[in-house]
């Protein structure tokens, strides 16, 4: 678009404006889906996002807004910490936005496993145990 001016002490005076259109939304690299055992410390969500210029962000849990802030082009990665998470599979999903509300999300899945695990070595010691209580049963009971 050309604006086309005159003023009688300088002439005229020509300026051009340029509208700028973005469509493309920004960029979230997807961390990979987490699995780790309550009481775990240091685990989180690292999500490094790219857009200029940035907006903002919000990360739901389960679809609860627990985070939002803003982004620059400084400190475009958005970090969750999960210590604090209780023994269940959690849904957590960012929405980020750059400034001409352009958005993108991402979902990670996160799993937090129980402390107390059955493995394979206590499965056999507990089937033997019960075999042998079994067969102890049966052989004195044959006796009588």
């Amino acid at each position: 678009m050309t604006i086309t001016g005159h003023d009688s002490s300088t002439g005229t005076q020509t300026h051009y404006m340029m509208m700028v259109t973005d469509w493309r939304p920004p960029i979230v690299y997807t961390p990979d889906d987490l699995n780790f055992t309550v009481g775990t410390t240091g685990e989180e969500i690292r999500w490094d996002t790219h857009d200029y210029p940035p907006y903002g962000y919000e990360v739901f849990r389960n679809g609860t807004l627990i985070d939002s802030g803003d982004l620059d082009l400084d400190n475009d990665d958005v970090r969750v910490n999960l210590d604090d998470l209780e023994v269940g599979v959690w849904n957590f999903t960012i929405i980020v936005t750059d400034f001409l509300m352009n958005s993108v999300s991402d979902t990670v899945m996160v799993t937090v496993k129980s402390s107390f695990a059955i493995g394979n070595e206590t499965l056999l010691i507990v089937g033997s145990v019960g075999a042998i209580v079994i067969i102890g049963a049966v052989l004195m009971k044959r006796r009588k």
